[in-house]
């Protein structure tokens, strides 16, 4: 499945589902392809559900995270598929993925 993606007053926000790449897809939007994982599921599977970092430094990310403080770089190819190229907390970037 392909979920579009649009810009809106509070981030990302998702505008359409379709069962093929969407042809009508705006220049800005972000097609992201996802999985349900069996079927009637109500959670979408996109690839970027989680994330490994060094030892240790788990519990204060989640901490992070309830608080809303943490964001994520994701890169999207044409394709629709996902990765998680980086953490930004407080504006910083904190982790990095080299693209590859």
């Amino acid at each position: 499945m392909f979920v579009t993606l649009r810009r809106g007053g509070e981030g990302w926000q998702p505008t359409a589902v379709s069962e093929h790449y969407p042809a009508d897809a705006e220049d800005d939007d972000v097609v992201l392809r996802g999985q349900l994982p069996r079927p009637n599921a109500r959670q979408v599977r996109y690839g970027i559900e989680s994330y490994f970092v060094p030892e240790g430094e788990g519990k204060r990310l989640e901490k992070l995270i309830g608080k809303g403080q943490l964001k994520v770089i994701v890169a999207v190819g044409a394709s629709g598929r996902a990765a998680i190229k980086g953490l930004v907390v407080e504006g910083r970037r904190i982790y990095d993925e080299p693209l590859i």
